[in-house]
């Protein structure tokens, strides 16, 4: 389903810009993106910071070029090293090297239940206002975790196509 929402996206575009329309017209092309209408080049920077830790990826130097990229085979890209993971904790977790900092989606899979554990304790003490007894060490541990799920499912969001959205060209009849 989510590939059909991603190719549907990517065709979209494609019918709606001519073939002379040049880069940095497609860059401001508005998009609807967290709620709110930005240029297609700042939703794509935001979004791969969101993943990967920062707003461009080596040998992808161009953060619109590599959105659509990703938009238009989400498969090939679910299989890529994404995914910032600075802790050595969840690195090791996920089966990285200690030097290397990105997994794939698999990898980052493979914490499903620690992530959306860590999740639901984050919303219920945010609802609940109580202050768990935790360590140090334990809450650091929560927030990375978190931090991790947010990157996956901002991940999942881009490559299924869901993150960025057209907005219409014309606001009034």
């Amino acid at each position: 389903m989510r590939a059909f929402f991603a190719l549907g996206w990517s065709f979209a575009v494609m019918l709606m810009i001519p073939t002379s329309l040049a880069a940095a017209e497609l860059d401001q092309l508005p998009v609807l993106h967290q709620g709110r209408v930005k240029p297609l080049a700042v939703a794509a920077e935001e979004s791969l910071y969101a993943i990967t830790g920062s707003g461009r990826l080596p040998g992808h130097p161009d953060a619109t070029a590599t959105l659509l990229e990703m938009l238009n085979d989400p498969a090939a890209w679910s299989e890529k090293q994404l995914v910032y993971v600075p802790w050595l904790s969840l690195r090791a977790q996920v089966g990285l090297k200690p030097e290397e900092q990105r997994a794939t989606l698999h990898q980052v899979e493979t914490l499903r239940p620690q992530l959306e554990a860590a999740v639901a304790r984050k919303q219920r003490l945010d609802q609940s206002g109580i202050i768990e007894p935790r360590t140090a060490a334990e809450r650091a541990d929560d927030l990375a975790t978190v931090t991790l799920a947010n990157r996956y499912a901002e991940a999942l969001s881009v490559l299924g196509g869901q993150t960025i959205l057209l907005t219409p060209l014309a606001i009034d009849d």
